[in-house]
């Protein structure tokens, strides 16, 4: 179940085990190109077992409080200075 063999002679031979597969661009057996299509075990192929490179993404880091206060202090300012705006221009048009 978790050998791996060429996907097509079906080949499990040692220097398809280990590492040395990994490394292997030729099938010793049909000459099959094995970078193309590497060597994977019934395992691998179900989706049992995952190589290294594919194990899943780690989770993202939580939000600190911190990083949506500066957007939301900007987004206070601008209200902030629309507000004293439309003030400013309802003064100066009653004056």
């Amino acid at each position: 179940m978790t050998r791996r063999r060429c996907c097509e002679c079906g080949f499990d031979g040692p220097p398809l085990q280990g590492s040395r597969g990994e490394l292997a661009l030729r099938c010793p057996q049909c000459d099959a190109d094995l970078y193309e299509r590497p060597p994977r075990s019934y395992a691998e192929l179900e989706g049992f077992v995952r190589k290294p490179a594919e194990a899943p993404p780690a989770p993202a880091p939580a939000a600190t409080p911190a990083s949506g206060l500066v957007p939301m202090l900007v987004w206070g300012a601008i209200g902030v200075l629309a507000v004293a705006a439309g003030l400013a221009v309802f003064v100066l048009a009653t004056v």
